[in-house]
């Protein structure tokens, strides 16, 4: 998938569900934040960050990393997503309630709703 995104934008904290993903910085430069989920507490423990320039990839591997990626560029950025399966559902970190939640994924719209 090819993601556009805009000055600021980031995804929430959240799991491939134990796919692997690759993920490559077509413009702009982005923070990718990774996270290790304690499975006997349920809590995350923050890791590192790291920064991503054009051309280069990160990919999540390891099913208990969680990760979240920002466009920290000064306009529109993108990148290019690649995964081993479709992704039907994944872990999000909810900061409100510091749980960790199972949500249901769509790819395909039609009119912004899910077919």
């Amino acid at each position: 998938m090819l993601l556009c995104w805009e000055q600021g934008q980031k995804t929430a904290i959240h799991c491939h569900n134990e796919q692997e993903c690759w993920v490559k910085v077509v413009s702009g430069c982005f923070a990718e934040e990774l996270y290790r989920v304690d499975e006997s507490s349920g809590k995350i423990e923050y890791l590192s960050t790291e920064i991503l320039l054009q051309d280069e990839v990160t990919t999540v591997e390891d099913a208990s990393i969680l990760h979240n990626l920002a466009n920290t560029n000064r306009g529109r950025s993108m990148t290019l997503h690649l995964y081993m399966k479709p992704i039907k559902e994944c872990r999000i970190y909810d900061v409100a309630t510091s749980q960790l939640k199972l949500v249901s994924l769509s790819y395909d719209t039609v009119g912004g709703k899910p077919v």
